[in-house]
């Protein structure tokens, strides 16, 4: 009670700090109408048909999604754009607070922060991110891309200048992981001018805490352009769930980058463009996957369990890229080639609880345990912090894990006009690429005394998993834009080609002196698909296409590549204030892969295996709209909304160890897909201060493969968020926030993977300034 008095007090100072600094704000910006803001925010009916309707080429060459087309039509498949003023308007730094606007994303919380987010598109599934593409710059992200996709590092929000996310038949160019989608990252580019930078600080309530500052520029010489960049993102909290003995359930996490950066002079011969980036992220948070009974969700649903008090992440991220661009133009037609040359490395700890011993010394696991807790009495008392008797123990897991991954990728661009005035853009890439996974688990095992879990044995080394896996990949594809009047098709293909190769050593073999057990794994897969874009008025457009998408197998021998057909028919629409889109989709998948993963309730060994077949389909909503346009009025109120109506359900019976799918039957619906999902986003903006207000709503949606009516504790409820915000300019180049999330304070479930209902983020007021140079 006196942390909980302690944080209370806090947050009520903050809070009066930050109304304070926004009402001398407001005063300031009414008495400075003079000045505006350093980028003034459009109607975001402006922003949303100039992303999905009139791009420039440059623009659109500049979209890491874009894969060398010339316009939005010659993207196959639906393309959204999260940009920098969109970013701003929220200041989030969870991924999933600022993906929900985006139509057909499937979004599962799980701690409250997004630090380890699992994201799903168009019911693909969202188990850790498994099932799409992830790049930054241009880079997959994946720990292991191949060998071991589970997203346990994601991007930092609060760095990111562009999010783009790419749904539907536009997955040619992009890989291994085509049945989702794919997002693309944009990190903080190097500024033009000669100095740039921006800080920004910000504190919240549980002892939040954030700092961003970045500094650049660029210089102009005879030989080019010389520019720089050097960026820190310091941000944790102290956490919003409580333990017994009070110790912290919160988190730290710092990013650090340096870019550089040479372009040729503008008399130059050929038009050149060589980057250097390097990045680091350490992170230590006190999460666990151990939730709460509903009976104790329902009492406080902000409590954890004393026995997971020494639960633990520690993780550090090192990423290395160099990039080469060269382009040539001419008359009719032009050419780029550009070049990437990536390694990444990622050792990550997560110590948890990973099961129980009882008095007889049998082993009981978490899922057990949860699914009849009074037949384990003793040692359900044990995890609430009861002294438990001799052999009664607590067997923490330490998951140490080294990743690595690295690669060269190149795509090359060519395109012209003929003489009948049609245009031709044909692009190639390829990529080599190697990843792996080094694991060297152990246990420890710990006795309850009085709330306070003891070390009573030290675990080995390699004695709970001894492993090294690996994938070396090929891949190719090609894709032509074709554009004739009002046509536009975008046929392609791609290929992979991945060899698998794992080396078990056995449990007392710490130091792997012996050979080890082998086993080899190899597949080829050829992915076509089209798209087509038509315009049929001005302001009026319609597209489709079709795909084949992918999933690797992974190691085991006996699993099988995923494969599915994936469809979408969709039309854009906009006029004079108002801007919207539709789109229906439909995919078939086949041999679907589920992940053998702790998040979901499985082993942890992150191994593949093979369901049965399923089908998903389900229609999207998009818009915008500003009753000001026009009006010449002194401001604006851009209105933005979208809707997604997802059906998916398994079409084979099969048997599955995966606690999410279980025994499945013919007809189930597929878990953690909620049928219905909308949100909205208005906003008032003036010259020097501007008002947010942004809800989600999410439908209740099974936590469990299964049919017919909801069965309590098998699904999670309905909920509807808001979050709000206010940004005022007291003065040019300086912006003071105020932001809430979770205004109305909503109480909600947002999982029950793998053990146990979680919680999501309470309310939480967070107050910044942002100063610009």
């Amino acid at each position: 009670m006196k942390r909980f008095a302690t944080r209370t007090a806090w947050t009520a100072r903050v809070c009066a700090t930050g109304l304070g600094i926004l009402a001398g704000g407001v005063m300031a910006g009414i008495h400075a109408q003079d000045r505006a803001w350093p980028d003034t925010l459009p109607p975001s009916l402006l922003s949303l048909e100039e992303r999905l309707h009139a791009l420039p080429v440059a623009q659109v060459e500049g979209l890491g999604l874009a894969a060398g087309a010339g316009a939005i039509s010659g993207i196959p498949g639906s393309l959204h754009v999260i940009t920098a003023r969109e970013l701003r308007r929220f200041g989030y730094t969870d991924a999933m607070r600022a993906l929900r606007t985006v139509s057909g994303m499937q979004l599962q919380e799980e701690d409250g922060w997004g630090l380890r987010p699992n994201i799903g598109i168009r019911g693909s599934g969202s188990e850790r991110s498994t099932r799409i593409t992830v790049v930054e710059d241009g880079i997959l992200v994946a720990p292991a891309a191949y060998s071991a996709p589970a997203a346990y590092y994601f991007p930092s929000m609060a760095r990111m200048s562009q999010v783009e996310v790419l749904k539907g038949s536009g997955q040619i160019a992009f890989g291994p992981r085509t049945a989702g989608g794919a997002l693309s990252f944009t990190s903080t580019p190097i500024p033009d001018e000669a100095v740039r930078g921006q800080v920004r600080m910000e504190g919240a309530t549980w002892q939040g805490r954030l700092l961003h500052a970045y500094a650049g520029g660029s210089t102009r010489t005879r030989h080019g352009t010389w520019g720089y960049l050097v960026e820190q993102l310091a941000w944790g909290s102290d956490g919003f769930k409580e333990l017994p003995d009070g110790s912290s359930t919160g988190f730290d996490k710092r990013d650090v980058m340096v870019k550089l950066q040479w372009r040729s002079a503008q008399d130059a011969r050929w038009n050149q463009r060589l980057g250097l980036k390097l990045l680091q992220a350490v992170e230590t948070s006190h999460e666990t996957y151990l939730g709460l009974t509903d009976a104790d969700f329902e009492a406080q649903p902000r409590m954890r369990y004393a026995a997971t008090q020494e639960d633990r992440m520690d993780a550090d991220w090192k990423q290395a890229g160099l990039n080469h661009r060269l382009q040539g133009d001419w008359e009719r037609g032009g050419w780029s080639l550009e070049t990437d040359l990536y390694a990444t490395a990622l050792y990550r700890n997560w110590y948890k609880l990973d099961r129980l011993v009882d008095a007889s010394g049998a082993v009981v696991g978490l899922g057990d345990l949860f699914a009849a807790p009074e037949a384990q009495a003793g040692l359900w008392n044990m995890v609430r912090g009861g002294t438990g008797v001799d052999l009664e123990a607590l067997d923490v897991r330490a998951n140490a894990r080294t990743y690595f991954s690295r690669g060269v990728q190149t795509r090359f661009s060519y395109f012209w006009t003929d003489a009948r005035g049609a245009e031709q853009r044909w692009v190639l890439g390829l990529r080599w690429h190697a990843d792996g996974m080094d694991r060297s688990e152990w246990r420890d095992r710990y006795q309850m005394r009085d709330g306070h879990m003891q070390l009573s044995t030290a675990g080995q080394p390699g004695s709970a998993a001894n492993s090294v896996t690996g994938a070396q990949a090929f891949s190719g594809w090609a894709r032509l834009h074709w554009r004739r009047g009002d046509w536009v098709v975008t046929p392609g293909i791609r290929a992979e080609q991945i060899g698998f190769e794992q080396v078990g050593f056995a449990a007392s073999d710490a130091d792997r002196v012996g050979e080890g057990s082998r086993m080899e794994h190899a597949v080829t897969a050829w992915l076509p698909g089209v798209g087509v874009h038509r315009e049929l008025a001005r302001g009026m457009s319609v597209y489709g296409g079709v795909h084949r998408g992918f999933i690797p197998p992974g190691v085991e021998p006996g699993a099988r590549p995923e494969f599915s057909t994936q469809g979408e028919l969709g039309f854009r629409v906009s006029g004079r204030g108002w801007a919207g889109q539709t789109a229906a989709f439909v995919s078939r998948y086949s041999d679907m892969l589920g992940s053998d993963l702790s998040a979901v309730g499985g082993t942890g060994s992150g191994d593949l295996f093979n369901g049965g077949s399923a089908w998903t389909h389900g229609v999207e909503f998009e818009g915008a709209w500003d009753p000001l346009h026009g009006k010449g009025l002194a401001g604006n109120l851009p209105i933005r909304a979208s809707y997604a109506w997802t059906f998916s359900r398994f079409t084979e019976a099969f048997d599955s160890d995966f606690e999410a799918w279980g025994d499945v039957q013919s007809g189930d619906f597929m878990p953690y897909v909620a049928p219905h999902q909308a949100s909205m986003v208005v906003a008032w903006e003036a010259a020097q201060w501007a008002l947010d207000v942004s809800g989600r709503y999410v439908s209740a949606m099974r936590t469990v493969a299964g049919q017919g009516t909801l069965v309590e504790g098998d699904f999670t409820p309905s909920v509807a968020v808001v979050d709000a915000g206010l940004r005022v300019q007291p003065l040019l180049g300086c912006e003071v926030r105020l932001g809430v999330q979770n205004l109305f304070d909503e109480t909600y479930l947002v999982a029950r993977r793998p053990y146990g209902a979680r919680p999501g983020l309470p309310r939480m007021v967070r107050v910044g300034v942002t100063f610009s140079f």
